[in-house]
């Protein structure tokens, strides 16, 4: 059985792949887990996923939260912005379509830049806050 973390993030990226202006933005799947060493520039990454359980006697549910990390070679954050952003956009229209997971809430509480000057490369990560009820399925 997934965890609620797992399936929401699941969720999260049949969303955003199926979305085909980011996806012509992206290098090769776009997305990973772990990237190869030869995986081609701008992609995204999944990062740390927690859930934390809210349930009451009435319902079981979670706070979720995910980091989304995009990774550009290119010369200054212009393109890791615009990936970010984009994603962004998408998710505000975010509807899960997985069995057993009912989407209450999903905010970015967090957005940053950075660039490591010893890989050259722009890594941008963002930071979602979600609450998921888990419903049954007949």
């Amino acid at each position: 059985m997934m965890t609620p973390a797992f399936t929401l993030q699941k969720a999260i990226y049949q969303w955003l792949s199926s979305d085909a202006s980011l996806m012509a933005m992206l290098s090769g799947p776009g997305f990973y887990d772990a990237p190869s060493p030869g995986a081609r520039f701008p992609y995204v990454t999944f990062g740390r996923a927690s859930g934390f359980d809210w349930s009451s006697g009435m319902e079981r549910g979670q706070e979720i939260f995910l980091t989304l990390q995009v990774w550009s070679n290119r010369r200054g954050r212009r393109e890791a912005a615009t990936v970010m952003k984009t994603i962004e956009t998408r998710l505000r229209d975010f509807t899960p379509q997985r069995d057993g997971l009912r989407l209450i809430l999903l905010d970015c509480e967090m957005q940053e830049i950075k660039h490591d000057s010893e890989a050259a490369l722009y890594r941008g990560t963002a930071r979602y806050r979600a609450l998921v009820e888990e419903v049954e399925t007949a």
